[in-house]
């Protein structure tokens, strides 16, 4: 086939998985374990809602991976993530994966923060904490089509929190990614 129907091939089949999109539109990929493949197919099959629980590192660089897969493929798609604390780290990895990775079909950055990255097709990645005193400021007046919750036992008042960005949430956008 051409190089036209071949790139059309693969720019499919990355916007269908986001394991192979990793693992054929970066440079240099990591090898993803098992557990990394798993998280990434249950969110992908089921979720708009990701609460983590666990502190391994491996679950938050598998969401990295699975976020920069949405906002290159869906324009105009929000993800908050709401930490406990230092909300610059997620971002940071984030970041860190754009920058040290040459991305296929990654859309251009509009905007770079230590809480944001906004891109040029109208999406952004965002990290909040949740201030124990207005819990519902998190993310005040944005709408979101996914949240993901890193370590909720350890935020103060998640609950007020979660309260308010549930209905905060676009379940208009299909849930079901594939």
């Amino acid at each position: 086939p051409s190089n036209l129907i071949k790139n059309k091939m693969s720019y499919t089949k990355c916007k269908e998985d986001p394991i192979y999109f990793y693992e054929n539109c970066f440079d240099k990929p990591l090898n993803l374990t098992t557990s990394q493949k798993i998280l990434i197919d249950s969110i992908i099959n089921k979720s708009k809602l990701i609460i983590k629980h666990d502190k391994k590192r491996e679950s938050t660089t598998a969401f990295a991976i699975l976020a920069i897969w949405i906002i290159t493929f869906y324009k105009d798609y929000n993800i908050g993530i709401i930490v406990h604390k230092n909300p610059h780290t997620i971002i940071g990895i984030i970041n860190s994966i754009l920058e040290t990775r040459n991305i296929k079909y990654i859309p251009e950055i509009l905007n770079k923060t230590k809480q944001t990255i906004s891109f040029k097709n109208g999406s952004f990645i965002s990290s909040r904490t949740v201030n124990k005193n207005e819990p519902e400021g998190a993310f005040r007046g944005q709408d979101l089509d996914m949240l993901f919750i890193d370590e909720p036992y350890e935020i103060e008042n998640i609950e007020k929190a979660f309260n308010y960005l549930f209905y905060n949430l676009n379940f208009n956008v299909i849930n079901n990614f594939k």
